[in-house]
């Protein structure tokens, strides 16, 4: 399958700017909100590239995040909504290479909705395949720092640019949605193994049933994998991939807890990987604070060999006011012995790798 050009990646930044300063200058309706996250973390373990963590020393960037969301209600059920971010990124996940800090658009969509119970997207939008899929960088909205790095790369991208569209049902005081979506991922993807790629022809769905303090969901897609070699720019085999992911959380009468399971694949052929995982998460509050525990188990097989990972995250958080929580984590990874590079792991020669991380998320 031949590689399609981003069909909104020059596009939607001028779009969004020429609405909002347009939605300004005819004093419609603007709105924005911030948040960001502050973290040291020290690692105690060396030789370790992958895991989110420095190489045996303190690091103050992991972690750290500030963005911005903005909406423009530009006419009637009309609105573009977008969020730039800047955090740290590196190439794949080799946390030797050097940070960058450009500020990012994750999503960037027209927003229409015709009645209470539809809602369409037509742009760069987050990929609804985890229950945090939308709020996953507002750190005041997890339980935790984040997630373990190896369930994360379980999901091949984090958005994608094209169109969903989304109906709901209200059952009682509960509410059972479908959103239906389609197109390409951004075209700046990168991979564990320094490929860029592509995934061609997204389509999928994603099905929740939510209530008060609760909330289910299962995504299923399929899509094409192209991975590319951007230096001397050869395209690989182009593959059939899936994603199958199903969860639950609870946050109500002090309990928080989650648990989701994701099982995904890039393809069949010269480029072969696939992935399956889980974790869950429970929590407690006391008053201000909240202990809480994540187990997590991710294995993946790649072309290159396969990585078996297990993470227990030990954390308590601190509640200072409605927008700031102080958070700090003890984290301990145990994955096979000299693992080979595979877009998730590149672990300590004795296994296990262990990392403490204290740090502010707020909102304003």
């Amino acid at each position: 399958m031949p590689i399609k050009p981003p069909r909104y990646s020059i596009l939607l930044p001028g779009i969004f700017i020429f609405v909002m300063a347009g939605s300004l200058a005819e004093a419609a309706q603007l709105t924005w909100n911030g948040f960001a996250s502050f973290y040291g973390q020290k690692s105690f373990t060396s030789d370790v590239y992958d895991l989110g963590l420095p190489q045996d020393k303190t690091d103050f960037s992991n972690g750290t995040k500030v963005g911005l969301n903005l909406r423009a209600d530009f006419a009637d059920n009309w609105s573009l909504i977008g969020q730039l971010l800047a955090a740290q990124r590196t190439l794949g996940f080799n946390n030797n290479s050097p940070p960058i800090w450009g500020p990012e658009y994750d999503w960037v969509y027209l927003n229409y909705d015709p009645t209470n119970e539809i809602n369409v997207r037509v742009g760069r939008q987050i990929f609804p395949g985890s229950l945090t899929a939308e709020y996953t960088d507002v750190g005041l909205a997890l339980p935790w720092r984040r997630l373990p790095i190896q369930f994360y790369t379980l999901v091949q991208f984090k958005s994608f640019e094209g169109i969903s569209g989304a109906y709901q049902l209200k059952l009682g005081a509960d509410t059972l949605s479908i959103r239906l979506f389609g197109g390409d991922s951004r075209p700046d993807q990168e991979d564990g193994l320094n490929f860029v790629y592509q995934i061609n022809d997204l389509s999928g769905f994603t099905l929740s049933f939510e209530g008060n303090g609760w909330r289910v969901q299962a995504t299923a897609a399929q899509f094409y994998y192209v991975p590319i070699i951007p230096s001397p720019g050869i395209t690989l085999q182009t593959n059939l991939g899936k994603y199958i992911e199903a969860g639950g959380k609870y946050d109500k009468n002090n309990i928080v807890a989650y648990l989701e399971y994701i099982d995904s694949e890039c393809g069949t052929g010269s480029t072969v990987c696939y992935g399956r995982g889980y974790y869950g998460t429970l929590g407690y509050r006391l008053g201000n604070f909240m202990p809480n525990f994540t187990y997590a188990y991710a294995e993946n097989n790649f072309n290159t060999g396969f990585v078996e990972l297990t993470s227990n995250i030990a954390g308590v958080n601190f509640q200072l006011n409605p927008s700031m929580v102080l958070k700090a984590e003890y984290l301990m990874e145990q994955g096979l012995n000299n693992a080979t590079p595979g877009g998730i792991n590149y672990i300590s020669a004795s296994g296990v790798a262990r990392s403490v991380s204290v740090g502010l998320d707020l909102v304003f």
